[in-house]
């Protein structure tokens, strides 16, 4: 395999982990200190459901990650078995799943923005 078409499975792998990591630490410290952050009282979390939402979207982006990082070594394992097959970071289950990524992330960091914005 070519070393830009290496250097673009890197970049598209380190792209999935950076979005895995990132939804991660965003679901697990407004589920840890939403209370501490908005210094509310027990059982008073105004806009409940704008933030179920974000944390649905966090959980569907890291999913999609997992099935996209694994999209990305399918295909370059594959490299070996059809070496006259096209290998791309741009193959349509790779991209599938890394789009469906991004989209879902930027969804739920915009209705943790919402949620922020309505809530303050």
């Amino acid at each position: 395999m070519h070393e830009p078409i290496k250097k673009a499975f890197d970049g598209a792998l380190d792209l999935v982990k950076q979005l895995i990591t990132l939804s991660t630490g965003t679901l697990a410290l407004t589920a840890t200190f939403i209370k501490d952050i908005l210094n509310v009282q027990k059982g008073s979390i105004p806009h409940l459901w704008i933030l179920y939402v974000t944390w649905g979207l966090m959980l569907l982006s890291i999913f999609c990650g997992l099935f996209a990082h694994g999209s990305i070594v399918g295909t370059l394992e594959g490299a070996d078995i059809v070496p006259e097959k096209r290998i791309s970071p741009f193959n349509t289950n790779i991209r599938f799943w890394s789009l469906g990524q991004c989209i879902v992330f930027y969804l739920g960091i915009l209705f943790l923005v919402i949620y922020v914005a309505t809530s303050l």
